[in-house]
């Protein structure tokens, strides 16, 4: 395991530099040969609340994955398909994995699918070991992959994942204002419309809140009162995150509503 880029709370100024030294420390440590690849998600979702990392680590990452010969596999699941305001989250920084995982947005929530996606030299690896991979239970599903057709039909067609771009622009510079001042709002951070807010009980020192005060779980439920289902981020050790990830063709309405929902919402339970 190594730490992800997290601006906020990273012990040295230089993000891109710590998680760098990170990984390839541990390489060194594991030996290069034992390591087969190094997964992670290029823009943290959920577990850590929309974390980006620095321009570079994506650049000097799949570099050191070369350099050693190692697999450079990301997890897409999240931020695939558009919901950062790219095709894929890596698409940013103009790196391509090894591997890809990709679901969600690829159904565009009306089916549950998923893919596994690699590069031509990862398949002809496959095939020269003999191994039989592509047969699975639930492989192809016709109608799950028949939503997966059309969805990525509407992407293009209504170009919307360039209208996630924009509109992500909007709501992270709306909140950004709203928050700019705030006691109990750390950051908001995020790109296109995978979004997220951290709390904490200080500011200046970036104190979290004692885990018994459910600090997130109130605020999601003061939004629902509110009219907005927000999600809630972060793994126990990363705490105090309340996301946003709207449909890509949300309007202006909907998004003074997520808004203004979520900051009556933070000072309702902060303040």
């Amino acid at each position: 395991m190594v730490p992800a880029p997290y601006a906020l709370r990273c012990p040295t100024p230089d993000v891109r530099g710590h998680g760098l030294d990170a990984l390839e420390q541990i390489i060194d440590q594991e030996g290069a040969d034992t390591v087969a690849g190094f997964l992670a998600e290029p823009i943290v979702g959920a577990s850590g609340g929309a974390l980006v990392p620095p321009e570079g680590y994506w650049q000097a990452v799949r570099q050191l994955c070369d350099r050693h010969d190692i697999l450079l596999l990301t997890d897409e699941v999240m931020a695939g398909f558009g919901r950062t305001g790219t095709r894929f989250a890596l698409d940013r920084w103009a790196v391509l994995p090894d591997v890809m995982v990709a679901g969600k947005g690829l159904g565009g929530g009306y089916a549950p699918i998923a893919g596994v996606f690699a590069t031509e030299e990862v398949g002809a690896a496959i095939g020269k070991a003999g191994m039989n991979v592509m047969f699975h239970t639930f492989a192809a599903h016709p109608s799950a992959c028949a939503a997966a057709d059309k969805v990525l039909e509407i992407l293009d067609r209504e170009c919307l994942v360039d209208q996630a771009a924009a509109t992500g622009a909007v709501v992270k510079a709306r909140l950004c204002e709203a928050f700019e001042d705030h006691p109990h709002v750390a950051e908001v951070r995020g790109c296109g419309l995978l979004l997220a807010v951290e709390l904490v009980e200080d500011r200046a020192s970036l104190t979290r809140y004692a885990i018994e005060q459910r600090i997130t779980t109130r605020v999601l439920a003061e939004g629902l009162r509110q009219g907005v289902s927000f999600y809630p981020g972060g793994t126990g050790e990363v705490r105090d995150v309340v996301a946003l990830g709207p449909p890509f063709t949300v309007g202006a309405e909907e998004v003074d509503l997520m808004v203004d929902a979520l900051v009556a919402a933070v000072n309702a339970v902060t303040l």
